[in-house]
This record gives structure tokens, sequence and C-alpha cells, in this order.
């Protein structure tokens, strides 16, 4: 049988420079998450759910299942400080050949393809200021993600400052938004009607839509080797992120809501842009277009930045060519890595499959997501007295909670697309003569 080395179970990423502090980790947080999907999918959250207060629990129960998610990720996150986050944490459970697959499928469409839609959406919005045909789109998004690259191959102190000054900037924006909807706005919240609860169907649909705008919380796993004291860092990062983006959420929506009436809402193009149009005026409104262009370049820059560690630590274990682990000299930085992710995601960009691909795996990501949250009893009961920086509270049913939600919405999503679910198996199990053929010719014992 082949294996790998024996690795420490908890080690430090070797020449690594541990440059972002607690403010940083909770940038990537941030900065990762907050795209364009909390200016846009109200209006999708709202055609399934049609009441206000209904569409406020959608963004609520979306949060809150994130925040058991992160939970269940803070307790691995404080136990493997290392580069590669859920890989680590896949590996030292389950072994390398599963931990391959995720970062296979990571590297192939869930990290480059979401850095792609997040660039594409930029191009998009800037569409809507400048006229830009679609290649002109494609050239825009491209550049975006290569001006990011480059940014980030300076080293990570001067990456994490930009993410840094985009993620607090974004902040303000949401708070802005969120304030004045309720200053502003002729109704307030006792004026929202309620009507009964939707059909469970229906809120489901809804909730697809709102977890993608909280997608990305696990990234700063990614960085752990780059962030200082991590163990303690990266479980308050992942938790009082998801948080901290969980009440912006509700804040902007429940300023829409406050804004706009649910049936126009229910037909808006860009829900955030038509309530500050309501709200202040067309300057508002111009306001809240850069602001979305804002954001979606913070995520970007979030993504790429964090993305590229994955490839690193799995070239630390030898299962990818060697070249991927290698740190530019004075900047301390993976630039093959980030150089690589670059130039895919750019593919992605140009060939305009990004959200098809993504469509594809996004039941194996959240088998990923479970798998990471069994890991956590797994490591348990191997390894009972394992130091452990953060201990999921209410242990087991966090983990348990989050795997069961994992399953449910991978047989869901299998039952609804089939056929797009087996595109995504056939990514994910491509992964497998991949893992042969690099590995190939190790040493068995």
């Amino acid at each position: 049988m082949t294996t790998l080395p024996e690795r420490p179970a908890v080690a430090e990423a070797a020449g690594l420079v541990r440059g972002l502090g607690a403010g940083s980790a909770l940038a990537v947080v941030v900065g990762a998450v907050i795209g364009s999907g909390v200016f846009l999918v109200a209006t999708d959250i709202s055609a399934s759910v049609s009441s206000p207060v209904w569409g406020l629990a959608v963004w609520i129960a979306a949060g809150l299942l994130s925040l058991i998610g992160g939970l269940t990720f803070a307790e691995l996150g404080g136990q493997f400080p290392g580069a590669g986050g859920q890989y680590v944490y896949l590996r030292e459970a389950f072994g390398p050949r599963i931990a391959f697959l995720f970062g296979w499928t990571l590297f192939l469409v869930i990290q480059a393809g979401s850095i792609a839609a997040v660039a594409a959406a930029f191009a998009g919005v800037l569409g809507d200021v400048v006229s830009l045909s679609s290649t002109g789109r494609a050239v825009v998004g491209s550049s975006v993600i290569g001006a990011s690259t480059a940014v980030h191959l300076l080293g990570v102190r001067r990456g994490g400052l930009v993410l840094d000054v985009l993620s607090a900037l974004k902040v303000l924006a949401l708070v802005g938004l969120g304030v004045a909807g309720l200053v502003l706005s002729s109704r307030s919240i006792h004026d929202l009607p309620a009507t009964p609860m939707p059909p469970a169907a229906s809120f489901g649909v809804a909730l697809i839509a709102a977890f993608w705008a909280y997608d990305g919380w696990n990234n700063v796993g990614f960085l752990a080797g780059e962030v200082r004291d991590p163990r303690r860092t990266v479980p308050l990062a992942m938790v009082g992120g998801i948080a901290l983006v969980g009440a912006l959420y509700v804040l902007v929506n429940l300023a829409i809501h406050l804004a706009l009436p649910p049936g126009e809402l229910a037909h808006s193009a860009h829900p955030a842009i038509d309530a500050a149009v309501r709200l202040a005026g067309s300057r508002a409104g111009t306001a809240i277009l850069c602001c979305i262009l804002l954001s979606t370049l913070g995520c970007v820059h979030g993504l790429v930045m964090a993305g590229a560690r994955v490839p690193y630590a799995m070239a630390e274990d030898r299962v990818v060519p060697a070249a991927l682990a290698r740190l530019t000299p004075h900047t301390h930085v993976p630039s093959a890595a980030l150089v690589l992710q670059m130039a895919w995601s750019i593919v992605l960009v140009l060939s305009g499959t990004y959200d098809q691909l993504f469509t594809y795996v996004i039941a194996a990501a959240f088998t990923f997501y479970g798998l990471c949250a069994a890991a956590v009893i797994v490591l348990r009961r191997r390894t009972p007295a394992a130091d452990r920086a953060f201990s999921v509270p209410l242990y087991p049913w966090v983990p348990l909670a989050y795997a069961v939600f994992c399953a449910a919405f991978v047989i869901n999503a299998c039952r609804e697309k089939p056929m797009a679910s087996v595109a995504g198996l056939a990514i994910v199990a491509s992964g497998i003569p991949a893992y042969a053929w690099f590995t190939r010719g190790r040493r068995s014992r």
C-alpha cells in the first residue's frame, strides 16, 4: 500500500511569516464572505418567501447554521494551526486520500470558481456604470484577479493590510445602509406584514440563496500558518466573523424591506441600490453601487489570498508537485501556488463556465463540510488528550447537528439537481487517478 511519510499532527509551516494579527484574521472572514450576495439575493429570497418577516428569518437561520459550522471548525482550527485549514482537518481525521480529493476539488472548482464568479460580478456591476462588451467584462474580471494576485505576491503583511482596509470600508458601507433604512424609512419593523410560515421547500430554496452569501468563513483556516497565535486567533476569527457578518446581513436586509414593498422587491434586479434610491435619492444609489464594487473587490482579494495556501499545504505533503510549496525568498509567500491559482481562475472567467462548475460541486462542497463535522468526533475519540485551544460547546450535539444539516443539504441537492450532482461527483472522482499519479513511486510500508 502506498503511503505518505509521517508528519507531525500539528506543524509550523516552515518559512511562512506569521504576519496576520487578530484584526487581519477577522478581515479574512469578512473579506471572503461579503461579496455581491448580500446586495443581490434579497430578490431571490423574496421570490421564495414573500413575507419580509420570513425573509429576515431566512437570513437569521442561515447565519445560525453557519455559526454552528463555525463553532465546529473552530475546534479543528485551534487544534491544527498550520497552513491548509480544511485540507489538514480531513487529512488528520480520514487520511491523505480524502484530504486530497477535497484539495483537488477546492482548487479545480470551489475556490477558483468562487474567485471567477465574484470577479465576474465586479465586472458586471462596473458594466452597468460604463459600457462594457462581454469581452471587456472578461478582461476586467481577469484583471481584478491578476491585480489581487500581484498584491499578495508582495507578502502576506501587505496583502493583509489591503484586505484590512477593504473589509473595514465594506463594513462601514453596510452599517451605513442599515442605519439609513432605520432612520430614513417612513416605515418601522412593526409595519412589516407577517404571514403564515411558507412551505418548507420554499424556505429551503431561500436558504440556498442565503448560504451563498454566507459562504467563505472557513477561508481563515487556510491561512492559519501565517496567523499570529493561531490556536486562539483562528477560532475567534471564525466565530466572531460569522456573528459580525450575520448581524450586518440582517441589518441591511431589514433596511431593504423597510424601503421596498414585497411586490417591488421580488422584481428588483438590484435591491440594495433600489432601496438606497428610495431612501435617499439617486446619489445614494450611486454610493451603494460603488459599495458593491468595493465589496466584490475585497471578496476577490480575500479568496485569492486564502485559496493558494491549500495547494501549498498539499505540496508540503508531497501529493502535488513540490514547486507549489516553494516560497519567494524575500516575501515568504507561495508564489507558484498563487500564480497557478490566478491562471486557472482567469481561464474560468474567460470560459464563462464558473457558475456551471460551481453548481456541479455544491453537493460535494457540503459533503466535505459534513466530513469536517464528523472529524471533530473522530479526533475526540482517537486523541482525547490532545491539546485543544477551543472546544466546541455542547459536544457532540453541535458537530452532529452540522453534519446532519450538511447531509440533508446534499440529499436535497442530489434530488433537485441529479444531473449536476452526478457531474460534480465526476469532478471529485477525477481526483482519484490524479492522487495515484502524483503519489506514484512513494515508499510502501
